[in-house]
């Protein structure tokens, strides 16, 4: 893990002295003995090799010791949004955020972990403590889809109670959308199953918000630095798919180093893009419709 600009800086200059400062001391610098040549010949060949090694394995301590590296680890290092709340407050309920519109004019309940008051909830379990925002991206996607599927506001926090009484929720990676939508389908009579990119637009038409599983892709319009969901809502007049992010940010942040976009930017107010069918379809995975029995 590179996270120090002091580590990036330190290897940068190693990178200049190997590739800049060796070789114009061994062709210049005539007062220097053949024997002493050699050994910076041979210190020179070294250590180009283990660059090229670690380059090759992708270390991001190699890779990111540039200038481009140097500004972008600065942004991280000082990022509001990777370091977790430390508010003792708890929450135990909430309403929506915000009530969109569908196709048919029907409900769409959003919900966000990173704004108040989800971005507060801890989660204790497994004799620790996480906060929603970290961990609660499924639960809260499940929030979204069961409560526009019922045109009512089905709080988070009660899903997230479900999955603690179950034991379904993980405090060390979190909870799945499977394992939310299997802990509460009973409690909200509801079923799910997936449906094809073919029938996305189809069903979105027809009034049916689905919950969309996304991946993180290099270069993509990402929305997460991992797996993420999306709720997909509204297709408009324009052919643009409109989608609700439930960690969506108010500032652009940068992903850290244990996951799988690290360093990669992903950009504030997601759910403000227009999305591209085959934009989106880029970084899906996995399509679910919800329906109420």
């Amino acid at each position: 893990m590179c996270e120090k600009n002091v580590i990036l800086s330190l290897i940068l200059i190693l990178k200049i002295i190997i590739l800049a400062v060796i070789p114009i001391i061994i062709i210049v610098n005539k007062r220097i003995d053949s024997n002493k040549k050699n050994i910076l010949f041979y210190v020179e060949l070294g250590l180009i090799t283990l660059l090229i090694v670690l380059r090759i394995m992708d270390n991001p301590c190699i890779t990111n010791s540039n200038i481009s590296g140097l500004k972008t680890n600065s942004i991280y290092s000082s990022s509001e949004h990777v370091s977790e709340n430390n508010d003792p407050d708890t929450v135990n309920e909430i309403v929506t955020n915000k009530i969109y519109m569908n196709n048919k004019g029907g409900s769409v309940y959003y919900f966000n972990n990173n704004e108040l008051p989800l971005s507060n909830k801890k989660i204790i379990c497994d004799n620790k403590s996480v906060y929603m925002k970290n961990y609660g991206n499924a639960i809260t996607a499940g929030a979204i889809g069961v409560s526009s599927a019922l045109s009512t506001n089905i709080d988070p926090i009660k899903i997230l109670n479900y999955l603690l009484e179950s034991n379904m929720f993980n405090c060390d990676t979190g909870v799945g959308i499977n394992e939310v939508l299997s802990a509460i389908k009973s409690h909200y009579n509801i079923s799910y199953y997936d449906i094809s990119q073919n029938e996305l637009v189809s069903e979105i038409q027809n009034g049916n918000p689905i919950i969309v599983e996304t991946k993180y892709v290099p270069g993509a319009n990402n929305v997460t630095c991992s797996t993420g969901y999306l709720v997909v809502y509204n297709y408009d007049y324009n052919g643009k798919l409109h989608a609700l992010n439930p960690n969506n940010m108010k500032k652009d942040y940068i992903c850290p180093a244990n996951s799988e976009g690290y360093l990669s930017v992903i950009k504030a107010d997601t759910n403000s893009i227009n999305w591209d069918l085959g934009e989106l379809l880029s970084i899906s995975t996995r399509f679910i419709k919800i329906v109420r029995n």
